[in-house]
């Protein structure tokens, strides 16, 4: 074989091994509002965008240069493209036609349709306001003054970021069924049948307004230090709720509830953290509702007037945790209160109460506590300006009730050894 076939067949095979990079055409939509996807002249250059061997496609819909700043495009069947922009009100509608004949298969058969986006990260971009019936498979992107509204949005495939300033809002369900779920802009749950729920992690930094709807994860739900969680209705996770920010009743009844659907496998760790704030607004409740026998908080539970924070357990306040008492009632089963930890104010405890050694419960006016109260060694009741009334048993173990202006009546009777007894009286002016 001569010099010059090996040269030739040395570059031929070069270019055999090399795959062919596809050519990226860059889709621009110039139709009416109505238009179909699959008509090209609804299209610059006029081609219908979806991928095929040899040539991919970047979309872009701008409902901006039309009239009322509205456009719906239609889909009639499944499409994938590289990505898609989209700019002013936008609405991807789905169509299916079928005769007579099909009718029955039809019925019978999934007439969902897909639109494959396939850039990782930010397959989808809405920088305006859009709305789809057509299923997005890929990531999708919010970006800042965005917004994603209406029905809701199904994300296979594919996880879900809502930037700063962007808003998620609509009486329908915000789903990935295969993704996360990282909201730093503001989502809104309006409706019993509204929502927002991640396959994998939901995690928030900005705010959820949760008004009759339900929020969740089939992993964890994580409010970062920064994030809000305020309103009326559920927030769900079979695994673990974690709280490093505000979560707040507002307008109703709040559930956090960290339990297995009736399908899943029981986790051996379903439950709530707090580490942040959780609090009632008055006349509204939270009620904590998790498999474990104990939840724990590390964080700050304020408890206001007319309302109440309620948790389906044991509750152990930790070192360093405050629990504030401002008219409303706290419910357990039963309340540990740790040396350094903060329990004061006045309202209702619904629940046992035991003091632990060296621990402190300040009540600073009128209490009800419905339950038995145990109080440890070197352990303090302290009550002032007011009267507290335990209707169960109060055991004292080398314990102290201090008393200023205050009263206890030991309703149930009392147990074990003697509290010691102290009386602080007033400072006059």
């Amino acid at each position: 074989m001569s010099t010059k076939q090996s040269c030739v067949i040395a570059v031929v095979l070069a270019l055999w091994a090399c795959p062919l990079r596809a050519a990226v055409v860059n889709s621009r939509w110039i139709g009416p509002d109505e238009g179909e996807w699959g008509n090209p002249y609804n299209w610059s250059p006029a081609i219908v965008p979806d991928n095929r061997p040899g040539q991919t496609f970047r979309v872009t819909i701008d409902a901006r240069s039309f009239t009322g700043d509205e456009l719906e495009v239609t889909l009639r069947e499944n499409r994938t493209i590289d990505r898609l922009d989209v700019y002013g009100n936008v609405q991807l509608q789905r169509r299916v036609q079928v005769d007579l004949e099909q009718m029955v298969l039809a019925i019978e058969e999934d007439l969902d349709m897909t639109l494959t986006v396939t850039s990782p990260g930010n397959g989808l971009t809405n920088h305006g306001a859009f709305c789809s019936e057509v299923i997005i498979q890929g990531d999708v992107v919010n970006e800042a003054g965005a917004c994603l509204r209406k029905g809701g949005l199904d994300i296979v495939g594919g996880s879900l970021r809502n930037a700063a300033n962007a808003r998620i809002e609509g009486g329908g369900v915000m789903e990935t069924h295969d993704g996360d779920i990282l909201n730093h802009g503001v989502t809104v749950c309006q409706g019993p049948v509204s929502g927002l729920w991640a396959a994998h992690g939901l995690q928030n930094h900005g705010l959820i307004q949760v008004y009759g709807g339900r929020c969740g994860s089939d992993e964890t739900v994580t409010n970062e230090k920064l994030g809000i969680i305020k309103g009326f209705g559920a927030v769900d996770s079979p695994q673990l709720i974690s709280n490093a920010g505000l979560i707040q009743s507002l307008g109703g009844a709040l559930i956090l509830r960290s339990l297995p659907e009736f399908w899943q496998e029981p986790s051996t760790n379903p439950r709530f953290a707090n580490t942040g704030t959780v609090t009632n607004s008055p006349g509204t409740t939270i009620t904590v509702i998790v498999s474990m026998e104990d939840s724990t908080n590390n964080g700050t539970l304020m408890v206001n007037a007319a309302g109440s924070i309620v948790f389906d357990c044991n509750l152990v306040n930790e070192p360093n945790a405050v629990v504030g008492l401002l008219g409303g009632t706290l419910a357990a089963k039963t309340i540990t209160q740790k040396a350094g930890a903060t329990l004061q104010g006045f309202g209702g405890i619904t629940s046992d109460v035991v003091i632990e050694p060296k621990g402190v419960v300040r009540l600073t006016g009128p209490t009800n506590i419905v339950g038995d109260v145990t109080i440890g060694q070197d352990a303090t009741l302290d009550v002032s300006d007011g009267t507290v009334l335990i209707t169960g048993l109060t055991t004292c173990n080398g314990g102290t009730i201090r008393t200023k202006n205050g009263t206890v009546i030991t309703q149930g009777g009392l147990s074990g050894g003697i509290c010691r007894r102290e009386f602080v009286s007033p400072v006059g002016p």
